[in-house]
C-alpha cells in the first residue's frame, strides 16, 4: 500500500501562517499561502569542500612555517660559517705577517754588516751595469776572493732552522747580483741584474722594498723583500731576501687563497682561479710592461663571485654553476691577502629537512583535518538520526502531524500556559465521515490518500503555531493558542467547506469526503485538565455526528457561553447512518448514498 508524507505539523511545517480573516465577516475566505518545505543542507558536499580548504591552506601554511623555519636556520648557518671563515682567514694572515716580518729583518740585518758594506764599496755609489755579458759577470764575481767570502756567509746564514728565506743575494747599486746564497732551480743567478725591479727601486730610493713577483730567473712566484746599504748618505746597494708562496701555501687549506696588493690571485688550491682577479682589483692600473713583468700576462678574469640576492642568503655569495651558496672572508696579511672561501654543502641537508617537515607536516595536518572532519561528520549524523528518532517519536508517520502521545504532550504545555497567563486556546476534534466506506470501495490506498489529503489541507489553512494531530485513524486534532471560541469556529468552518468542495483522486476515480469538527475552548474559570478539554471536544463531535455529519459544533461549556453554529451540507441524502461520501459526475460508481445536485 503506497504510503504518503504530509506537511511536519511545528517548526518545520510545510503550511505557513495564514491570515485569519475579519470577524465581521464570517463568510470572508482567507487567501491560502503554502509555505515552501525546508530542505536538508547537503552537508556532504560543504564539509569536503570546507575539508579541500583547510586541507590546502594547511599545506600554506606549513610550507610557510618550514621555509621560514629553514631560512632561520640558513640565516645562522651563514653566520656561524662567516665568523669561522673570518676566524681562520685572520688566523692565517696573522702567519702571514709573521713570517713577513721575520724575512724582512735578514736584509735589514746585512746592510749594517761591515763585510757587505766592504764589498759594495768597491762597486761604488755610480756604479753602471756591467757592460760584460751575464755568463762572463757570473764568472768574474764569482771567482773574486772577497765576494766569494760574501757569498759562503750568506749560505751559513740561510742554513739556519731559524730562517725561512729561501733567497739571499746581495746587489750593486747598478742592480747587478755580486754575490747569491744559493742557486734557484739550479741556476746560479750571480750577474744577474734587477734594477728593473720594484723592490729594488724602492732601496735605491733608501726606503725598505718588497713584492710579489714571479722569479726572474727560475720564474718561481715569490716575495721579495730589500733594504738599501748606505754609507755617508750615498747608496751603495741593497741586500735581497725571498721567501717563495709555495712555502707559504703548506699551511693553508683547499678552501684558501691569496691576493697581491693588486688584487691578483697569487695562490689558490682550485687551478681554475689563479691569477684570476677579485672585485675592486687594482691591477689594470698598472701599465702593460709592469703586469708583464709582474705576472707574465697582461690581461686578467674576474672570479665569478657576487652576493647572494636570494631572501635569507644575506651575507653569502653566488657563483657559475653552484646551486650552493658560499661564505667568503678577507684579512690582510701584509703583502698578501688571506681570502676563505667556502661552499655551504651543509645546505643541501637544509633543504631535505624543509622538504621532510613539510611532507611531515603536511600529511599530519592532513590526517588530523580528516580526523576533525570525521568527528564532525560524526556529530552531524549522530544529531540527525537523533532529530529523525525524536521525529519518528512524535509524529505520524502517514500524514506527518503530531501523533496522539506528542500532541497530548502540546495539549498539556498548552493547558499550564493558558493557566499561567490567562489565555484562550481552542481545541478541535475532526472525524472523517464515512471513513470506512472509503476504504471498503476505494481501499486501504484510498484511505491513505484521504487522510494524507486532510492534514495536508488543514496544515496549509492553520497558522505555523497551531498543532495538527492524529489522535487515531480518522480522528485528528488541532490545538489553536490565542484563539478565541468564534475564530476557532470559523477556522472549523473554513476547514470543512474546503475539505468538502475537495475532491480526492485514486487512480482515476474521484470522490469527496467530508469531515465532522467538533469546538472546545479552554475555561480558566473551571480550571480545566487536558483531559477535560479532550472530553468537551468528543462530546461536540459526537453532537456532529449525530446531527448529520459534515457540520460543526461548539461544546456547549465554552466560557465565551457562545451559542454552538452549526453548519452542514445543504441538499444530501439523509439515511440513520447520513450519507457524506459523494462519486463525481461522470466517475466511477461509488458507494451508496449518490450527493443531492
Amino acid at each position: 500500500m503506497g504510503r504518503c508524507r504530509s506537511f511536519v505539523a511545528r517548526g518545520g511545517a510545510m503550511g505557513e501562517e495564514v491570515p485569519r480573516t475579519d470577524p465581521s465577516d464570517p463568510g470572508g475566505e482567507p487567501s491560502v499561502a503554502v509555505k515552501k518545505p525546508r530542505i536538508s543542507r547537503p552537508w556532504g558536499p560543504v564539509l569536503g569542500a570546507g575539508l579541500i580548504l583547510l586541507v590546502a591552506a594547511w599545506v600554506g601554511e606549513a610550507w610557510w612555517l618550514t621555509q621560514t623555519r629553514a631560512q632561520e636556520r640558513l640565516r645562522d648557518l651563514i653566520a656561524r660559517e662567516s665568523q669561522e671563515a673570518a676566524y681562520d682567514a685572520e688566523i692565517l694572515a696573522a702567519q702571514c705577517r709573521v713570517s713577513f716580518a721575520h724575512v724582512r729583518t735578514i736584509p735589514m740585518i746585512l746592510a749594517s754588516k761591515e763585510t757587505v758594506l766592504a764589498r759594495l764599496a768597491d762597486f761604488g755609489p755610480d756604479v753602471l751595469p756591467s757592460p760584460l755579458a751575464p755568463e762572463d759577470r757570473n764568472r768574474l764575481w764569482r771567482a773574486d776572493p772577497g765576494l766569494a767570502q760574501l757569498a759562503a756567509q750568506l749560505r751559513a746564514l740561510i742554513g739556519r732552522r731559524d730562517i725561512t728565506a729561501r733567497g739571499l743575494w746581495v746587489m750593486n747599486a747598478a742592480g747587478d747580483t755580486i754575490a747569491i746564497a744559493a742557486p734557484v732551480a739550479g741556476v746560479d743567478y750571480t750577474g744577474a741584474n734587477y734594477s728593473d725591479r720594484a723592490y729594488f727601486k724602492q732601496a735605491r730610493m733608501g726606503q725598505d722594498g718588497q713584492q710579489f713577483a714571479l722569479g726572474k730567473i727560475g720564474k718561481i712566484p715569490g716575495f721579495f723583500f730589500t733594504s738599501p746599504v748606505m754609507l755617508g748618505g750615498h747608496f751603495l746597494g741593497a741586500i735581497g731576501a725571498r721567501v717563495n708562496l709555495a712555502d707559504l701555501a703548506e699551511r693553508f687549506g683547499p678552501d684558501t687563497f691569496l691576493t697581491d696588493i693588486h688584487g691578483v690571485i697569487i695562490y689558490a688550491h682550485d687551478p681554475d682561479l689563479r691569477m684570476k682577479v677579485v672585485p675592486g682589483a687594482t691591477v689594470e692600473a698598472l701599465s702593460a710592461d709592469e703586469r708583464r713583468g709582474r705576472y707574465q700576462q697582461e690581461t686578467f678574469v674576474a672570479v665569478d663571485l657576487q652576493r647572494s640576492p636570494k631572501e635569507g642568503e644575506d651575507g653569502a655569495y653566488r657563483r657559475l654553476g653552484s646551486d650552493l651558496p658560499w661564505i667568503h672572508a678577507e684579512r690582510d696579511g701584509d703583502l698578501v691577502t688571506v681570502h676563505v672561501l667556502r661552499e655551504l654543502t651543509s645546505v643541501a641537508s637544509l633543504r631535505d629537512d624543509q622538504q621532510r617537515w613539510f611532507v611531515l607536516s603536511s600529511v599530519a595536518g592532513f590526517f588530523l583535518l580528516l580526523f576533525g572532519a570525521a568527528c564532525v561528520l560524526y556529530v552531524l549524523e549522530s544529531r540527525r538520526h537523533a532529530r529523525h528518532l525524536a521525529q519518528q517519536a512524535s509524529t505520524d508517520v502517514l500524514t506527518g502531524c503530531a501523533n496522539r502521545r506528542y500532541f497530548l504532550i502540546l495539549l498539556q504545555a498548552e493547558v499550564q500556559r493558558a493557566s499561567r497567563y490567562r489565555e484562550d486556546f481552542c481545541l478541535l476534534a475532526l472525524d472523517l465521515d464515512h471513513f470506512k466506506q472509503v476504504n471498503d470501495h476505494y481501499g486501504h490506498q484510498g484511505g491513505d490518500v484521504a487522510l494524507c489529503r486532510f492534514a495536508a489541507m488543514t496544515q496549509t489553512l492553520l497558522r505555523t503555531t497551531d498543532h495538527v494531530g492524529r489522535l487515531g485513524g480518522e480522528e485528528f486534532s488541532v490545538l489553536l493558542p490565542r484563539t478565541s471560541v468564534l475564530e476557532a469556529t470559523r477556522i472549523a468552518e473554513r476547514l470543512r467547506r474546503t475539505l468538502a468542495a475537495t475532491p480526492m483522486k485514486v487512480n482515476g476515480a474521484e470522490f469527496v469526503v467530508t469531515v465532522s469538527i467538533g469546538v472546545a475552548c479552554w475555561d480558566a474559570s473551571r480550571q480545566e485538565t487536558a483531559e477535560d478539554m479532550l472530553i468537551r471536544a468528543d462530546e461536540a463531535l459526537y453532537r456532529a455526528k449525530h446531527n448529520g455529519r459534515n457540520r460543526v459544533e461548539v461544546s456547549s461549556s465554552s466560557p465565551k457561553r457562545t451559542p454552538p453554529l452549526v453548519s452542514h451540507a445543504s441538499g444530501g441524502h439523509t439515511s440513520p447512518r447520513g450519507v457524506s461520501i459523494t462519486p463525481r459526475p461522470g466517475g466511477p460508481r461509488g458507494p451508496p448514498g449518490p450527493r443531492s445536485p
